[in-house]
């Protein structure tokens, strides 16, 4: 009985050298799991030939960014840092990998990409009708591309972002596409790393492929140089909050690729970040 009360307070004193300790490890853990989120969020950018620019007078109404390489002088242009590496969803400027895994997975093929259309009414009447490849990119044409999806199996689909290093590869999703404003998330800086090489085929497709690919984002040519793009568009709530407009100048002797995303205004969608970017190309005497 005597020897009860120095248990007790001993018992005490070690509930609470448990609790102290465990509320240490928790604080140090803290920093471990902010560093998890940011790697998640921001894609971690180093790169010696790189020159940060002011284009805000053309991103007015807006957060955004703009990201420009030239691969002949290899080196990057870069309107605002931290928005450049910041990861958002994709949205319809992930219809350019698709693509290209589609084919590679033989969902379609170079002389058959046509997918009849499914009688679904939707509210664009150019997506009303039968879709190959080209048609399906430039009106965007989303059924089409859920089915080129369904028609990649999972695992591969993930081998295939593991393969090309697509921003964090999430393919979690949930009753949208994990391209649209889901779980799949990348970066300007990491589209236009993607686009060149895509474009010089570091990954080594089929060349044919690749070509299918570039045709059908083929958008534009002016005075002998070729644009090519992807617009993207993401809606929350019924409103636009995430545009983007990706791609590629090509010259004669020369390629710059380019990715814009703007974000918080009004019309942040790809029709505005394409119209901020071709501004952009022009003041620099690039298309």
């Amino acid at each position: 009985m005597a020897s009860f009360p120095t248990d007790a307070r001993m018992s005490k004193w070690n509930q609470m050298v448990i609790m102290m300790l465990a509320g240490m490890l928790v604080v140090c853990q803290l920093p471990l799991v902010s560093v998890l989120a940011d790697d998640n969020q921001r894609y971690h950018f180093q790169a010696e030939r790189t020159l940060y620019e002011d284009f805000s007078e053309y991103f007015i109404g807006y957060e955004g960014s703009f990201v420009l390489y030239d691969m002949k002088a290899d080196q990057f242009q870069i309107y605002n840092k931290e928005k450049s590496i910041q990861r958002v969803s994709p949205d319809s400027t992930f219809k350019i990998f698709l693509s290209l895994f589609a084919l590679n997975a033989n969902a379609i093929d170079l002389n058959h990409s046509t997918i009849k259309w499914d009688g679904i009414r939707y509210p664009y009447e150019s997506w009303n009708m039968d879709q190959n490849l080209k048609t399906a990119m430039k009106s965007s044409v989303n059924w089409y591309f859920q089915e080129l999806d369904r028609r990649i199996p999972p695992d591969q689909r993930q081998a295939y972002l593991k393969q090309i290093g697509y921003g964090n590869a999430k393919l979690t999703g949930g009753t949208t596409p994990y391209w649209l404003e889901s779980s799949l998330k990348i970066s300007p800086v990491e589209q236009v790393q993607l686009l060149k090489a895509m474009y010089t085929n570091e990954w080594e497709f089929e060349e044919t492929h690749v070509q299918a690919v570039k045709d059908a984002i083929q958008v534009g040519e002016n005075d002998g140089k070729l644009l090519f793009g992807k617009t993207g568009t993401g809606t929350v709530n019924n409103e636009n909050q995430n545009g983007w407009f990706i791609g590629y100048v090509e010259h004669k002797e020369n390629t710059y690729f380019f990715a814009t995303n703007i974000q918080e205004g009004d019309n942040s969608n790809g029709s505005t970040a394409a119209k901020i970017t071709l501004a952009i190309l022009k003041e620099k005497g690039i298309y």
